[in-house]
């Protein structure tokens, strides 16, 4: 059907016009952050009905609308992006993006009383090969916390652990899911730390392979991380960050310049680099052999208040990966920004913006796709890489 005569003029207006609001807004955008237009993708906006600017490539929602409810500790995501966990309405989930199937579904009102609120899910871990799971689950009191391991493949419960601490934080699995890391503390009646512990064991027989004691409060702020191969086990604290020797738990380096807690620490695929982050979104990168700090990198951006909860180093330890969101971390209407950044020169390579709370990032093998993980888990934004 032809466009009448008459109404071609206005046509070809309305067209100039929409162009010129999708031109102007993008320029506006991205001159207020100061970035090349080719690095930013600004968030859409809706005129009359139609999506105006940069949007995700495709949002896979959860398999299951359980997903979605409220509880639960979070979102884990393995680093490439293809698979994520999580623990909402007391059934513990973990699904394949690509496939949107669940792969492993697992109630766990046999193992801990659901409608208690003072009992809870503290921590996971997710191995990176697909192969384990694993959830600590504790209570407000001061009862032991005991982790839970499952291989993923048949869904069979490997192994309970009881850790003799009454708090977990940071814990995690070596690549291959044959290795578990934790931090455990315990607390006096009035509340009061009594120092802390960094633990690894193994996952076939729960026998210690590393444990090493800290005084101090400094719980909340000690991060953990395998090397690929698993032999070596990297603890960031806020007085600095060191590499122990699990075969023999002796250190390998260790430093101190510049001290701040991190939120999160990860090696590269390749094991070159340590990068650490904190909550307010300082990124590092040492150098994995040495200690050296190599770059320190602070997201530019317009707002003061940062609060960083993933990052993911891409497959051929070129990129990094990282989400923010603004302003107050449990304000959850606020929209996540996703940054990548070169690690050998810590240039800004690509920015994306999210229209939701982002809690997990994720990396293609192949680099060309950014995957992220939504708050509740419920939905993942796929991005393209230009």
């Amino acid at each position: 059907m032809k466009t009448p005569g008459p109404l071609r003029p206005l046509v070809v207006v309305v067209v100039i016009f929409l162009l010129c609001v999708v031109l102007l807004y993008t320029q506006l955008f991205v001159a207020d952050f100061d970035l090349n237009p080719a690095h930013a993708c600004p968030p859409p906006i809706d005129f009359f009905g139609w999506r105006i600017g940069c949007v995700a490539l495709k949002k896979v929602p959860a398999p299951d609308s359980k997903l979605s409810d409220s509880g639960g500790s979070g979102v884990k995501m393995t680093s490439d992006g293809r698979t994520v966990a999580s623990d909402r309405n007391c059934v513990l989930q973990v699904w394949d993006v690509s496939k949107q199937s669940i792969i492993f579904f697992k109630p766990l009102n046999d193992i801990m009383s659901c409608n208690d609120s003072n009992q809870l899910v503290v921590a996971k871990a997710l191995s990176n090969n697909g192969s384990a799971i694993a959830i600590a689950v504790g209570t407000f009191g001061f009862r032991e916390v005991s982790i839970h391991i499952w291989r993923m493949t048949d869904g069979t419960l490997v192994r309970i652990i009881r850790t003799g601490t009454s708090r977990i934080g940071s814990m995690t699995f070596s690549d291959d899911g044959t290795r578990l890391a934790f931090v455990g503390t315990s607390v006096t009646t009035d509340f009061a730390f009594v120092g802390y512990s960094v633990n690894v064991l193994r996952v076939s027989d729960g026998s210690s392979l590393f444990s090493l004691n800290a005084a101090g409060d400094d719980f909340h702020n000690t991060g953990v991380a395998f090397s690929p191969d698993g032999s070596t086990l990297a603890i960031s604290r806020p007085s600095g960050i060191q590499l122990w020797r699990l075969e023999d738990s002796s250190p390998v380096w260790k430093n101190t310049e510049p001290p701040s807690p991190l939120h999160t620490i990860a090696f590269s695929r390749d094991g070159s680099y340590l990068v650490g982050q904190s909550d307010q979104g300082l990124i590092r990168i040492w150098d994995s052999l040495t200690g050296r700090l190599i770059r320190s990198i602070l997201p530019k951006e317009e707002y003061v208040h940062r609060y960083s909860h993933s990052f993911a180093v891409s497959y051929d330890s070129s990129l990094i990966v990282t989400c923010l969101s603004r302003g107050n971390p449990f304000n959850y209407a606020l929209p996540g920004r996703v940054h990548v950044y070169r690690i050998t020169d810590g240039a800004l390579v690509q920015k994306f913006y999210g229209d939701s709370f982002c809690e997990k990032v994720g990396i293609s093998e192949d680099g060309k796709f950014v995957f992220v993980a939504l708050l509740g888990g419920n939905e993942v934004s796929v991005w393209a890489m230009r």
